[in-house]
């Protein structure tokens, strides 16, 4: 592999960094860096051949859709959001770059890391209430970041 060929990982990594560092501070996704995430996205994996236009494209709005249904059926159900619309278009841009048939991998990684971390905040002694917010994006990061490694690599 070239060394322009890891570009793409790099740009990645750069924009992973930015996305957990916004939403660790703000508690919000900024539309300009998914925008990011799914346009280099989209030029990466065309540029090294992991998928198709058409499927990127499918799969961006096939993995904007399951978690839309999440966040509507949770707000119908508890009368408050459980999902923020910027995790669920992190999680559309995703899918340009791991592909849909990834996405349940990538989400499995997030939700086992984000309940670790919980576990975490509870052994030291503090306690999260139900209602509490926590900034999901720098584990949705760490998934992707997991998953884009870990397919060429390992073949999961």
């Amino acid at each position: 592999m070239s060394v322009i060929e890891y570009l793409p990982t790099l740009l990645l990594f750069i924009l992973l960094i930015a996305i957990s560092y916004v939403d660790i501070q703000q508690m919000r996704i900024p539309d300009e860096l998914n925008i990011t995430l799914f346009i280099v996205g989209l030029a990466s994996v065309l540029f090294l051949g992991r998928m198709t236009f058409q499927w990127a494209i499918f799969s961006s709005i096939a993995g904007a859709l399951l978690p839309l249904l999440v966040r509507w059926s949770y707000l119908r159900i508890r009368d408050q959001i459980g999902l923020g619309l910027g995790d669920v278009k992190f999680l559309a841009a995703s899918a340009v770059w791991v592909g849909l048939e990834c996405m349940p991998k990538l989400i499995l990684i997030s939700s086992v890391a984000a309940l670790i971390w919980i576990g975490g905040i509870y052994s030291f002694g503090y306690s999260i209430k139900f209602s509490d917010r926590i900034p999901f994006g720098p584990f949705l990061a760490l998934g992707l970041w997991i998953v884009w490694i870990g397919v060429p690599i390992l073949g999961i």
